[in-house]
């Protein structure tokens, strides 16, 4: 005789083996009886699919970090830790950060080390309550997972806060003693007056405390400014920013995640509730958006990535001449019942850095190793252009900085880097000359075109940024970083650069021109 289970798994055919049946499905199967529920629930070939298809995991990872004894407890524990409000957006959020903390795991360890367990549902109870407006499902689910960044450069902000606090008290305390025996002798005064003892002794203690008045409002204007880092451990964290960064001039960024409680802090710090009602683009009335700062740079106010949790779009700010605005960070808000910008925001980065578009690179020349941050130059296209000349290889890439604002004009950092590849890596590129030992730049061409591909402007210079660059086969890479800006949101850069065979003081043949191909100079769609 055929035994029930076997005869339900020939009812089910391949259903169970070969993970066809939904889990949703597979809990209403097992209340049918006993026996399929015994099946269902025993059954570790369909709850492992279960854990793939709906959490995005390949191991028996509880909620809690811990591994389970079996999948089902694994399945479980996600069930039992994240109610029902998440489970549209709970795979997502998995994928995305198992995805970029595998990529950091491989690439940078440091920024891996950065990344904080789960809030917990009382810590962000608390920060809606601080807030005054609920947050999404879809942006809780991404501080449930991790809970943002854990910098070094955080202990520098709250010994400073702190500083500033204490300055604060100590001022307000002497003000008060001030104000307090100034009441007194008025009061004194309208009494009669008071004997000559009392009075000297009054007049000394106004004395004492208009002294410690003064002091304390030296002490409070010494810890009124910015702050920066003060131990080697607080300078390496400014570039272990989550959401990479950027250097060009004096301007550089490197953009972190907030935990949950800095993000309350700097939303209300920075007073966002104040920015200026927009337009609804759904229903085409104002409102007042409630906004949520979620990532910034090491001095937030250079850069600032805000979500909007009425609409659930994500904003970077900018600031110009006509105050702070908010620029798109996605490519468009999505519906009031989503609300998911973020989500998808972060998916994205996540998607860039798995697909190689980024690598780990200094930001800063002085700094070299010690600034080591993921570059948010690219290094596939559409972000990137490549051409070689004579077996000198030209790579140009493009980040758009929103948060600069000239005249409300777009400012694109664009990264040239230039190679005198070895004589196995020419191929096709070394344009049927023999190969060179050595050459060295002496000018470039820029040729800069608007939208629609009319020449709007040329620049032609001596070298780049001041130097002249020596390139030989098998060594680094030069790299150099400019900026332009336009008021179109589309345009495009090309040119040549001027080299010579050998050096300047010697040459060793002719004068040649290496292209650097034409490169967009386009707003995108999402902004990092």
């Amino acid at each position: 005789m055929v035994s029930a289970k076997r005869r339900l798994r020939a009812v089910l055919g391949g259903q169970l083996g070969e993970s066809q049946l939904p889990s949703r499905d597979a809990a209403r199967a097992a209340c049918v009886s006993t026996q399929w529920r015994d099946l269902i629930l025993h059954d570790e070939h369909l709850w492992k699919r279960f854990v793939a298809d709906d959490l995005g995991l390949s191991e028996k990872r509880g909620a809690d970090g811990t591994n389970k004894l079996t999948y089902r407890h694994a399945y479980a524990s996600w069930r039992l830790s994240y109610g029902a409000e998440y489970w549209p957006y709970l795979p997502r959020a998995i994928r995305a950060w198992e995805r970029i903390k595998g990529w950091l795991a491989a690439n940078y360890p440091a920024v891996h080390a950065t990344i904080q367990g789960g809030a917990s549902e009382a810590d962000l109870a608390e920060a809606e309550a601080a807030l005054g407006f609920r947050l999404p499902p879809a942006v809780k689910v991404l501080y449930r997972l991790h809970n943002g960044q854990a910098l070094a450069l955080d202990t520098a902000l709250d010994r400073h806060e702190a500083a500033r606090a204490a300055a604060k008290a100590r001022f307000d305390a002497a003000k008060a003693q001030v104000d307090e025996l100034l009441a007194r002798q008025q009061q004194q005064a309208k009494a009669g007056g008071a004997d000559a003892d009392a009075a000297a002794a009054a007049a000394t203690a106004v004395a004492a405390a208009t002294a410690e008045l003064a002091a304390a409002q030296q002490a409070q204007q010494a810890v009124a400014g910015p702050t920066g880092p003060e131990t080697e451990a607080e300078l390496g964290s400014i570039f272990h920013g989550l959401f990479g960064g950027y250097s060009v001039y004096d301007h550089m960024v490197c953009t972190r995640m907030m935990p949950l409680q800095r993000a309350v802090q700097w939303t209300r710090a920075m007073e966002l509730h104040r920015i200026r009602p927009r337009i609804n683009p759904a229903g085409g009335m104002f409102f007042q958006p409630n906004l949520l700062a979620v990532a910034c740079s090491f001095r937030v106010y250079d850069k600032l990535f805000v979500a909007d949790v009425s609409t659930g779009g994500m904003w970077v700010v900018r600031r110009g001449m006509r105050g702070t605005m908010l620029e798109p960070a996605s490519p468009g808000e999505t519906s009031a019942g989503r609300r998911d910008g973020l989500l998808d925001w972060f998916e994205e980065y996540a998607n860039r850095l798995v697909s190689g578009n980024y690598q780990v690179a200094p930001l800063d020349d002085e700094l070299a190793e010690g600034s080591r941050a993921i570059s948010l130059f690219p290094l596939r296209p559409p972000g990137m252009a490549e051409a070689v000349t004579r077996g000198v290889r030209v790579r140009a890439s493009v980040a758009y900085v929103p948060e600069q604002l000239p005249g409300n004009k777009h400012v694109f950092a664009y990264s040239i880097r230039m190679a005198l590849l070895e004589p196995a890596q020419l191929g096709a590129g070394l344009g049927g000359g023999p190969p060179l030992l050595r050459c060295q730049l002496l000018s470039r061409h820029w040729v800069i075109r608007d939208e629609n591909g009319q020449v709007v402007d040329q620049v032609r210079g001596d070298g780049v940024i001041g130097m002249y660059p020596i390139l030989e086969p098998g060594r680094d890479e030069f790299v150099y970083c400019s900026c332009t800006h336009q008021v179109a949101t589309r345009g495009s850069m090309e040119g040549e650069f001027r080299f010579v065979e050998g050096t300047s003081d010697r040459p060793t043949g002719p004068v040649f021109d290496v292209v650097c191909p034409p490169f967009q100079l386009d707003v995108p769609s999402y902004v990092y």
